[in-house]
């Protein structure tokens, strides 16, 4: 027996184990049934191969040869449906294809017609080999360019692909590329170049083909490889019982009425059986698994009961390792800066993913967990070492957190069904989370509410203080304004009456100076006190979006603005365009405004006292008021120190501050921040907060308010 007829039979082999298989475990999917086809091709192709090489005469070849070539029509045309349907381009090349199967079937019915050959003779010591026609050289040249077609055109969708895909793509190639070296190495031998020596070897291609391509299935569709090989030998002996069985007692009742009800009841029977073993066995390979999946689904029993998150997220992370046996295991969170990072920190594994990165938008649009290998392209970082499954936490359509899982301690791979109970079990998670955000978000509003009280307190007292100081004031300001009358009645008297003043003039030119700048510090002062006044009054309003005067809250604003800093040197601007009317909670508002009037004096203090300017410079700040139809426009605009570019996109960052520790300390006593500012803006008003910078030049502040009031809106 040659080389050439043990690889037609381990061809046979190899293709009819991966149809077996295929009809085992994935024959329902689409892309699985045109892959059947190319294998159920490609195993009649090398069937009537081995037929023709055991012909004992020209008429048995030339059958067997127009069935073999037969097989070689059917490979092209499911290699090239399965290739458009896997890169999904079914629709995009419908008129080719069908120009394409057209030409198919004529080159069917030139073959059927036996114009492919003229006749068979003994050649290489390996058969009959038939003379070729003209026709069958074109189909063979129409043939190889359509199966090169193909392979370009996985090879375009590669270059575009990444992760999975692109490492399917690759093994389609490869095998595609072997199963093309197979088919075509026998018409080398037709048209004259002896290849008998190598033509076994190179028959083989096609197997080395069919096992590319279940490598490929298995690897990167998943499958455990235990139950998918226990499906195909079940099946396999099934059906080659009911095969035999019904062979033999056709043979023994000479084909007989009882060989046809006995094939019809067994072929009934062998369904049944097929499907209830199937079920058995993957029942028993996966005890384990369940084992896992039922220990994971009493967990969330207790995920519920923990309110706290830390402590939430260690049981999580421990129910998880335990329950399927993996070496890692990390969950991510959401946190203020809306970035995922871990609650619990490690040195061996510590990542943060920012909330638009790839991966993200990817779990918020499938909200499935997901295989690392199918998502791999979108990290930057390549965790595959590490990293086997992404499970994303989501409740009410927002992702509150990500797990990332390790592999298995057993090296089994993660399955479909893994998958799908970790689904469920994200679900609980995702709320035992969401009820740990919220018993927090409760905790720091009742926090809040005490800071608030507790300020409420010591507004009153602030407030009884401010009274009884601004009484004082009164006395002080009317003894002042008495030395300065009752100095300039002495002088006038003296002067009528020609007396000498006993005083000399620079004691009176300075007792008038002193009680001048009396006068002025108890204005001064009176202003302050006035602001406090006002800013304890306002406190008093109820806490919820309504119209209110922007002249009011932005004179507020200014009057805190001077227990800090001497607005009285700044030239301050303020310009408002038709209304003057603002929606917003009015509290809120005025604390956002001195916040941004006190970083633009502080600012503008900066710069007059670290860098040398000429005496002609004048601080300014420029409060603008624009109304547009649906917003109002408010700038706050200075010509201070400015921003440097590095520190832009740190502003409204919690903690962050350009000052220098000893001005951060005293700097906040009476401002919220700037990351307060942001969020009462975007979260309380729905509005939007920006800026604009140039260090040593100025800074812009903008803020859009909307200006519908939402009624009954409380905060």
């Amino acid at each position: 027996m040659s080389v050439f007829i043990i690889s037609c039979i381990i061809n046979c082999l190899t293709c009819a184990t991966l149809v077996i298989f295929i009809l085992a475990t994935s024959f329902k999917k689409k892309i699985s049934q045109l892959f059947l086809l190319i294998s159920f091709s490609a195993f009649f192709f090398c069937l009537f191969q081995l037929f023709w090489q055991f012909a004992m005469n020209p008429e048995k070849a030339a059958l067997f040869w127009k069935l073999f070539t037969l097989g070689l029509f059917f490979i092209n045309i499911s290699f090239i449906n399965f290739t458009l349907a896997f890169l999904k381009l079914f629709k995009k090349k419908k008129k080719q294809l069908i120009i394409y199967h057209l030409i198919n079937i004529i080159f069917i019915i030139i073959n059927l017609n036996s114009f492919f050959y003229k006749d068979f003779k003994l050649k290489y010591e390996l058969g009959f080999w038939p003379t070729t026609t003209i026709y069958f050289n074109v189909y063979i040249v129409f043939w190889l360019s359509s199966c090169l077609y193909g392979i370009y055109l996985f090879y375009q969708k590669m270059k575009e692909k990444k992760g999975v895909e692109k490492e399917q793509i690759k093994f389609f190639i490869l095998g595609s590329l072997l199963g093309t070296i197979g088919g075509i190495c026998h018409c080398l031998m037709l048209w004259g170049l002896d290849l008998s020596l190598f033509l076994g070897y190179l028959n083989l291609s096609i197997s080395l083909y069919v096992g590319i391509m279940a490598y490929a299935i298995i690897k990167y569709r998943f499958l455990n490889i235990k139950i998918a090989l226990s499906q195909t030998g079940i099946f396999l002996t099934i059906y080659t019982f009911i095969m035999g069985s019904t062979i033999y007692i056709a043979l023994k009742t000479n084909f007989g009425l009882p060989a046809l009800l006995y094939l019809f009841v067994i072929s009934s029977l062998g369904s049944i059986i097929h499907q209830y073993l199937q079920k058995k066995t993957t029942s028993f390979l996966l005890t384990q698994q369940q084992k896992h999946h039922h220990i994971l689904s009493q967990a969330t029993q207790n995920f519920v009961k923990e309110y706290n998150l830390e402590k939430l997220s260690q049981l999580i992370l421990n129910e998880i390792k335990d329950a399927m046996e993996i070496n890692f295991a990390k969950i991510l969170l959401l946190n203020e800066e809306k970035n995922y990072s871990a609650l619990i920190k490690d040195s061996i594994f510590n990542i943060t993913i920012p909330s638009h990165h790839p991966i993200i938008n990817y779990l918020e649009q499938n909200n499935k967990a997901v295989f690392y290998k199918k998502i791999n392209h979108l990290f930057q970082d390549n965790l595959e070492k590490q990293v086997s499954v992404i499970i994303p936490l989501t409740f009410a359509g927002k992702l509150l957190g990500i797990i990332l899982l390790g592999s298995k301690k057993n090296s089994i791979p993660f399955s479909t069904d893994d998958l799908k109970i970790l689904d469920i079990l994200a679900n609980q998670i995702a709320l035992a989370i969401h009820n740990c955000f919220i018993i927090k978000k409760n905790k720091s509003d009742h926090e809040q509410l005490l800071k608030i009280e507790k300020f409420s307190f010591i507004g009153e007292i602030a407030e009884g203080l401010a009274k009884q100081i601004k009484n004082n004031l009164n006395y002080f300001s009317l003894a002042s304004a008495e030395i300065q009358l009752d100095l300039n009645d002495f002088l006038e008297s003296s002067k009528k009456n020609n007396r000498a003043i006993p005083l000399s003039p620079s004691f009176i030119k300075s007792l008038k100076e002193i009680s001048q700048y009396l006068i002025d510090n108890v204005k001064r002062t009176d202003a302050i006190l006035r602001g406090i006044l006002n800013y304890s009054k306002i406190k008093e309003i109820p806490n919820y979006i309504t119209n209110i005067s922007f002249d009011e809250v932005i004179n507020g604003a200014i009057d805190l603005a001077r227990i800090k800093h001497d607005i009285e040197k700044i030239d301050l601007k303020i310009n408002i365009e038709s209304s003057n009317i603002i929606c917003g909670v009015k509290i809120q508002l005025l604390e956002v405004f001195y916040t941004l009037i006190s970083n633009s004096c502080e600012a503008l203090e900066e710069k007059k006292s670290n860098y040398k300017l000429k005496k002609s410079f004048q601080p300014i700040i420029e409060i603008n008021l624009n109304q547009k139809e649906n917003l109002s426009l408010i700038t706050i605009k200075d010509n201070g120190i400015g921003i440097k570019n590095k520190d832009h996109h740190k502003i409204f960052a919690p903690y962050f501050s350009t000052k220098s520790s000893e001005k951060t300390s005293t700097s906040s006593e009476l401002g919220i921040g700037l990351y307060t500012v942001h969020k009462v803006i975007t979260e309380v008003h729905k509005g939007d907060i920006s800026f604009e910078s140039k260090y040593l030049e100025g800074t812009t502040f903008k803020i859009n308010l909307p200006k519908k009031p939402l009624k009954n809106d409380h905060f």
